[in-house]
Order: structure tokens, then C-alpha cells, then sequence
């Protein structure tokens, strides 16, 4: 929601990341589409939201944005494996 809005909230994007850890997929278990189409669609919003905040946020704000999508990237990896 507040991604949507253009504001950034780093304790909101690290509970989230959080979440993500917190999902563990069965090797070999096959995934819900619906849920695979949620969870790849992510780092493209997180994507498009980069060029805003890079004009918007501080330079430490920015900076701790770009590691929670680095970090947010490398979890939808992990559950999704690579494309």
C-alpha cells in the first residue's frame, strides 16, 4: 500500500521481507499459479518504484532501499527458483 502511494517504509519492507523468509517450499512440491504470479510480480513493483525514490529519499534512505529490493530479488529467487 504504501509502495502504491510512493512512500517508503523500511520497518513495512523488512517485516515483508521477513514473510518471504519465512516461506519454504518442499522440493519438489508444485506451486499454487496464482501465488507464483503474486509473488513474481514483487520486484517488478519494487523495480518500478526505484527512479522515484532515487529523486525522493535521502541518500541513506535510498541506499537502505536498494538493499531491501537486492534482498527482496534474492528471496523471490529462492522460491521461485530461477526463471
Amino acid at each position: 500500500y504504501h509502495l502504491r502511494k510512493g512512500e517508503f517504509k523500511l520497518v513495512l519492507g523488512l517485516e515483508y521481507l521477513d514473510l518471504l523468509k519465512s516461506i519454504e517450499v518442499p522440493e519438489g512440491d508444485k506451486l499454487d499459479k496464482e501465488f507464483v504470479k503474486q509473488i513474481w510480480m514483487i520486484p517488478l513493483f519494487v523495480e518500478m518504484k526505484n527512479k522515484r525514490f532515487s529523486e525522493t529519499l535521502s541518500y541513506r534512505e535510498y541506499d537502505q532501499y536498494k538493499k531491501l529490493k537486492l534482498e527482496i530479488n534474492r528471496q523471490v529467487q529462492r522460491i521461485l527458483g530461477m526463471p
